[in-house]
């Protein structure tokens, strides 16, 4: 009798002694960015107390000494293993809220995809609502004892993986419109995307669409564009002055239609230029392309000549 006192005390002690652990462990809540909410963060000595009690609470579960306490074991690793589940799900909602959150932000990808961005709205509306609550109280096994929360949280998470999937699809349709997108990363493309009313806004991303080309020269209030410059600075114009109007992808492959108009065109006159210049003042009037070619081109035919 005394031993199995002293196991079923033992059982009872560890079980006081876990719920104790929890009394004042509480969620790390951060404001995130200006958006007005915030984002919680779990430690990780927290997702190892959780790992642990809920090992050892399967450990009594077993144990022949449980009778006393069975219905107390069973509530208290039915709650460990919902907490678990609740803060699994929120993280991975919060990974996904966190990455689409500033695309969504932007009021051109909201007109792009409405269908989208209302799902995101109402995911938003409920993240922010959640977050309120959470800061005003914090204690996550009080907090994450929730069925409905997990449902939530399920939900949520359902609904932006359906959104994200559908970003994919609408990335893929703007890539297929003007394949030197395909050079691009999602969010690069995104960040294009998302300031469709700023046409310099592709800029940074000109290098990656077009090799050698650094920046296109855009001026005034239409950006109009006169001519491409190499990251060594030089300068290649325009035949004609491009203005960017439309979707981005189409304006853009005006732009590559304009870049191979204008080498075509300067490599002609190249060639011309190239009989009646001396060779050391030929390679400095023109651009390196133009060099390039049109030293190849008559170092062809003056080869052929030679063979004939």
């Amino acid at each position: 009798v005394a031993d199995r006192a002293v196991k079923e005390f033992a059982i009872e002690k560890s079980l006081d002694d876990m719920q104790a652990a929890w009394t004042d462990t509480a969620f790390v809540v951060l404001p995130y960015r200006a958006t007005g909410t915030s984002v919680i963060k779990v430690s990780d000595e927290v997702n190892t107390l959780l790992d642990d009690h809920i090992v050892l609470t399967q450990q009594f579960s077993f144990s022949p000494h449980k009778g006393p306490f069975d219905e107390r074991i069973v509530d208290w690793d039915r709650k460990l293993r919902l907490v678990q589940e609740v803060i699994s799900e929120w993280l991975a909602c919060q990974r996904n809220w966190m990455y689409l959150q500033p695309i969504f932000d932007s009021d051109d990808i909201n007109r792009q995809l409405p269908a989208e961005g209302k799902r995101f709205a109402a995911v938003d509306k409920r993240w922010r609502k959640t977050l309120a609550l959470v800061a005003d109280s914090p204690l996550i096994l009080a907090f994450c004892d929730s069925d409905e929360l997990m449902e939530q949280w399920v939900e949520a998470n359902g609904e932006l993986e359906r959104i994200q999937k559908n970003l994919a699809d609408y990335l893929e349709t703007k890539r297929a419109a003007f394949a030197r997108f395909y050079f691009l990363s999602n969010d690069e493309l995104i960040s294009i995307l998302s300031q469709t009313k700023d046409p310099n806004a592709v800029q940074p991303h000109l290098r990656k669409c077009f090799e050698a080309v650094h920046a296109i020269t855009m001026t005034g209030d239409e950006c109009e564009m006169t001519d491409m410059i190499s990251p060594e600075k030089e300068r290649v114009e325009f035949l004609s002055p491009l203005r960017p109007k439309g979707s981005v992808e189409l304006w853009m492959g005006e732009i590559e239609k304009m870049m191979r108009l204008s080498v075509r065109d300067k490599v002609e006159a190249g060639i011309v230029a190239y009989r009646s210049s001396k060779r050391a003042d030929f390679v400095l009037e023109h651009c390196a392309m133009v060099v390039l070619a049109v030293t190849q081109t008559y170092w062809t035919l003056e080869i052929e000549a030679a063979l004939a």
